[in-house]
Formats: C-alpha cells, structure tokens, sequence
C-alpha cells in the first residue's frame, strides 16, 4: 500500500467561500492570534522575544495557506495513483517571515496591540520548510501570498461573526 505523507508549516487562511477556517479553544498559531487581536477578540497578543539572531529579533516562521495545502493534496493523491509510489514531502511557502511582519502585515487592516515578553523555552530564531521535491515530484508550489492568507483569515472571521 502506498501512501502520502505531507508535514505542514503553519497552515492558515480560509477557504475562497470564507466558510471553513481554523477555529480552537486557545489558539496558539500566529496569524490567527494576531488577526483577534485586530478585531478586538483579544485585547492584546504577545510576542516571545526580540532577542533572536533574525534581522527584527523575532522568530522567523514559513506559512502556507489552506487552499495551497488542499491542492497539494489532490496532487499528492493522483501522484500515488499515477506512479505507484509513495511519498514523503514538506508543504510550506519556502519563505519564512517575522513575527513583527506578520504584525505589520496584519497592521495594515488597523490597530494590533502586542507586548514583547520572555522566550519561550525551545523555540527556535528560524523554522523554514524546503518543498523543492514537492515541486519537483508534484510541480506544486504555493499560489498565495502572506498578505492573501491574512486577509482571507480576517474576511472569515468578519463573515463569520467569529468572536474566538
């Protein structure tokens, strides 16, 4: 039996009909914390550190949008059928950005109030995936941008009437 494994990097966004996001009790994930706090649903977020070795001293992350990650989907399922083969690849944008740029990213649709606090223990500066075999394997890459993933996740949570 074959199979298809995809690791993730920070999958965020929503679908083009604005009608499936990520919702969770206590989110973790950036974007949408960031875009709450925009919206008035947390009053402020925080930042674990801006001592890193990265160009702003925040943590640099990779993103990808869900509808990249649902089309690499159905190219990894016609890739099993079409080659008989398994696969194993990583699913992100290859780029990586700040915490502080995705604030301002965010910050260009208003107000975000953040604080700088501690470290969190084990974090590292940089985490950027590498998805040249899936573009090589599945000619996959993503088609959205950071600014396309943060304005879908603020237009499902308008739409939505999202309060958490």
């Amino acid at each position: 039996m074959n199979y298809c494994i995809f690791r993730y990097f920070n999958v965020a966004g929503a679908d083009d009909s604005l009608e499936i996001g990520l919702l969770k009790d206590n989110m973790t994930h950036l974007i949408p914390i960031t875009v709450q706090t925009l919206l008035g649903i947390r009053e402020k977020m925080f930042v674990f550190g801006d001592d890193y070795d990265t160009k702003d001293g925040t943590c640099v992350r990779d993103y990808i949008h869900v509808s990249d990650l649902a089309r690499a989907h159905v190219l990894g399922a016609a890739y099993i059928f079409n080659n008989n083969k398994s696969l194993l690849a990583n699913l992100g944008s290859n780029e990586g950005y700040t915490v502080k740029e995705i604030i301002d990213e965010v910050s260009k649709h208003g107000k975000v109030n953040y604080e700088i606090g501690d470290r969190r223990e084990g974090d590292p500066a940089t985490l950027i995936a590498s998805n040249k075999l899936a573009k090589e394997l599945l000619g996959w890459e993503p088609n959205l941008k950071l600014s396309d993933i943060i304005k879908s996740d603020i237009d499902f949570r308008k739409k939505n009437n999202i309060k958490d």
